[in-house]
């Protein structure tokens, strides 16, 4: 609610009457076409977009998991499993100020690169 503060005293507090255009779904439909080809053009932009996409999915579906392997398997309670959650949220924090650095001397791509190999091998078994 906090934050919602910002916005709302940055919003413009006038209502438009503007009616709803129909066509809605084919000029997004359109712009997705023309994001596409430009992506074609600019191999790069698409590399690192896929880079990001693999990340981001990977992290979500991890944190997704943990909790439920954390409840299920380890028989966690719920109480804290959310302290546990929360406290790994301060660490990405942490992380992300890191890699923001880290993104800084060699790139967005080769630190995209490098967090998903780092997820990668943290995700492997341990092998005992």
């Amino acid at each position: 609610m906090g934050f919602a503060q910002v916005t709302f005293y940055f919003l413009p507090s006038t209502i438009s009457n503007k009616k709803n255009r129909k066509d809605f779904i084919f000029k997004g439909l359109t712009e997705l076409k023309g994001v596409w080809a430009s992506l074609k053009k600019l191999p790069s932009l698409k590399q690192f977009l896929m880079a990001f996409f693999l990340y981001s999915i990977g992290v979500q579906t991890i944190i997704l998991l943990a909790g439920i392997y954390g409840k299920i398997e380890l028989g966690i309670a719920t109480s804290q499993l959310i302290i546990t959650i929360l406290l790994i949220q301060l660490v990405a924090i942490f992380g992300a100020y890191v890699f923001s650095r880290i993104s800084e001397k060699i790139g967005n791509i080769k630190t995209l690169k490098l967090t998903i190999i780092i997820w990668g091998l943290i995700c492997l078994p341990p092998t005992y």
